[in-house]
């Protein structure tokens, strides 16, 4: 699978996205039902979006989904952005992921990835 990826950046400062907004988006484009950024920490949205952007980067299968294990663990959360970056990796995405910031949980940290 060849892709060709243009990293893209907004400049424009005028474009101002709420949470609220940007839940709104992620909620409806993947079928979730975040109540929080914060939420995003897991990487299971970022690993969905990459699988509908780029269908066979990485296994669905291979997605530690909080809801069907009952529980869930800082360590799935890292095993997550691993898969994500492999997949940056293999599409040559020159984008670091902040994993330890954003596993945390953190409203800022998780707020400034998503928006990228």
């Amino acid at each position: 699978m060849d892709y060709l990826v243009t990293n893209v950046v907004a400049t424009n400062s005028m474009i101002n996205v709420s949470r609220q907004e940007m839940l709104v988006w992620v909620n409806s484009s993947l079928g979730l039902n975040y109540k929080k950024v914060e939420c995003l920490c897991s990487g299971v949205a970022y690993c969905r979006f990459m699988d509908i952007l780029f269908p066979g980067c990485l296994s669905q299968k291979r997605i530690y989904l909080c809801v069907t294990t009952g529980t869930c663990l800082e360590y799935h959360h890292f095993q997550n952005f691993k898969l994500l970056q492999q997949c940056f990796d293999q599409l040559n995405i020159d984008k670091d992921v902040p994993v330890e910031k954003i596993i945390r949980g953190k409203f800022k940290d998780n707020f400034e990835f998503v928006q990228w």
